[in-house]
């Protein structure tokens, strides 16, 4: 037998039958519910939800099990009966809206509870995989059960359901051992398969599934155990893979024809830290074992980064969805998909995509040039301008400034010499001068040029001001006034932390990397020049790359071939190797 085989077969021996590594079918789960729904499975029970607070730990929204009139049970409730409560204080649950947990609470668990058996136990051998075979599925329970198959098969589009193993707790662990609080055996063994040995098992899974609600605010990232199970795919080096709610393509797809970067920003705010957890030294144990260990950044880069995954994959999918649908003689149709691809190709542009980002863009932009309107020409000005981001990000200088000249010239007629988005061309202009052309000169007289814009559309404390400040300081010192850098990166620091506060933002991240580099080269100087004074300029810096580093790979996921993480690894690695 292999050293894995044996590794396996521990693992199998240690859990003491509260755990199996065998998964279920895909195709048992979708029959699982479709029998529960049509009441061939506890067809007896009737499910609420409480319309009122019922009692002090029955509150508006849970739900209960009704067993004669005025008389309910709840679950994990020190009293699990409820008496004296009025019809009109609940709301039926329908089957069809059952949660994972009411799955297990009312249906698995009441059960398995006779003989303290595994719901597999139920089943035929043939909705039972083999030890570690297909995938670990990790949900939050809150979530609906139905969505979760949905996901699931969406998931597993096209693959034999029947063949389709899926591990989830609520039928492959046993539950009736799992809620025992009485056996100090039992504790201390489940106690010891969640805390050790359930990371070694994901390790053996073929892959890590986790099931989003929400391409948002996912449920599962609320929930303690489920921020366990990831910090168990990081401590093993698992991929994970996304099982989107199937209605959030659209809900993102929507949000994302109307503003690619605020589509990207809303995954920025989700916060795997403040999970919370029913057991209070449950919830302690996870928290200082992923502050100690992986640490919360490199949690919730493994997130986002497949988030971002699922994100571009959805909105190249649709991009090709809509090209076979649309009627070519309907202006507003192609206008329509124009606009998708344009958001598409900013998405994937500002996720280092550039390939695919210039396809769709060229794309867009050959529809909005063909289509004669003044909306049509302000979006060929966007897709201009975003196409002179890519070419310069891909070193073809002389198209870039091109794309840029091009895009300048549609805003200045359309829109007027003093609209924003004037602005926003000539601060990308300035860039290209200032990183690839070399001339700084030009490029200051750009700068000042968008910042004068920005002052009179938005006021002095505007974060497009900010942007431009933030570029005009990173000028100053590559022209050797570092002192001047600093004071307008300080002046930026306080407008982005009046904006964002203590949120991820690109913005911000760059920002740190900027001053960074800027405290540096003062400190630097100040050592060659055998001045005083000269750590606590390089200390800084170190502090402010490490941050930039932080906040870039809790947005973009660990790529380290983004140029923003790129560009501030070099960075950190560099200023480690101080003296302070």
């Amino acid at each position: 037998m292999s050293t894995i085989s044996k590794q396996k077969r521990t693992l199998i021996e240690d859990s003491k039958e509260i755990v199996r590594f065998s998964g279920v079918s895909l195709a048992f789960l979708r029959q699982f519910y479709e029998d529960v729904k049509a009441g061939n499975l506890a067809s007896e029970v009737r499910l609420v939800e409480a319309s009122e607070q019922l009692a002090e730990d029955v509150w508006v929204g849970r739900t209960i099990r009704v067993d004669a009139p005025g008389k309910a049970y709840v679950p994990y409730r020190k009293s699990q009966v409820l008496q004296d409560f009025e019809e009109s204080e609940v709301k039926d649950r329908p089957r069809s809206e059952w949660t994972i947990a009411d799955m297990c609470d009312f249906v698995i668990l009441p059960r398995c509870l006779k003989t303290r058996c595994f719901y597999q136990d139920f089943l035929d051998s043939s909705q039972i995989g083999e030890p570690f075979q297909g995938a670990f599925v990790s949900q939050a329970r809150q979530s609906r059960f139905e969505d979760l198959v949905e996901a699931l098969e969406n998931q597993f589009d096209g693959e034999d359901e029947s063949k389709i193993y899926l591990w989830l707790d609520i039928f492959c662990a046993n539950q009736p051992l799992l809620t025992d609080s009485e056996s100090e055996e039992i504790m201390k063994t489940r106690y010891d398969l969640l805390s050790n040995n359930f990371h070694a098992a994901i390790k053996f899974f073929d892959m890590l599934v986790i099931y989003f609600n929400s391409w948002t605010e996912p449920l599962p990232l609320g929930r303690a155990w489920c921020i366990w199970e990831l910090y168990g795919a990081a401590r093993v080096e698992k991929t994970l893979q996304v099982a989107m709610q199937t209605d959030q393509k659209q809900v993102f797809l929507d949000a994302l024809t109307e503003d690619s970067r605020s589509a990207t920003m809303a995954i920025t705010g989700i916060k795997p830290k403040n999970a919370t957890c029913f057991d209070k030294d449950d919830l302690k144990m996870i928290q200082d074992s992923v502050e100690n260990d992986v640490g919360w950044t490199k949690l919730k880069a493994i997130v986002v980064e497949q988030l971002i995954n699922w994100m571009i994959d959805t909105a190249e999918q649709a991009c090709k969805n809509a090209e076979e649908r649309v009627d070519k003689s309907d202006k507003n149709g192609m206008l329509e998909f124009a606009k998708l691809l344009y958001q598409t190709g900013v998405l994937s542009k500002e996720n280092n995509r550039l390939d695919e980002a210039l396809k769709v863009t060229q794309k867009s932009l050959k529809i909005f040039e063909s289509i004669d309107s003044t909306l049509s020409a302000s979006n060929e000005a966007s897709a201009l301008n975003n196409l002179g981001l890519i070419y310069m990000d891909t070193g073809n200088t002389e198209k870039a400034l091109e794309m840029f000249k091009r895009s300048n010239g549609i805003r200045v007629m359309v829109l007027g010499a003093d609209n924003p988005t004037v602005a926003d061309t000539l601060n990308n202009m300035a860039i290209l001068y200032k990183n690839k052309l070399k001339d700084l000169d030009k490029a200051l007289r750009l700068y000042e040029r968008a910042r004068k814009i920005y002052v009179v559309n938005y006021g002095e404390k505007h974060d497009q001001v900010a942007l431009v400040l933030n570029n005009m300081g990173t000028l100053y010192g590559e022209s050797g006034d570092w002192d001047k850098s600093i004071e307008l990166l300080e002046k930026v620091f306080e407008i982005y932390k009046d904006k964002y506060g203590e949120n991820d933002h690109p913005a911000v991240a760059l920002l740190m990397n900027n001053m960074g580099f800027s405290y540096e080269n003062k400190g630097l100087i100040l050592k060659i020049c055998e001045m005083d004074g000269y750590k606590p300029y390089l200390a800084k810096a170190l502090d402010l790359y490490e941050r930039s580093y932080n906040m870039s790979i809790a947005m973009y996921g660990g790529n380290s071939d983004h140029p923003d993480i790129a560009r501030t690894i070099i960075n950190l690695e560099r200023a480690r190797t101080y003296e302070l």
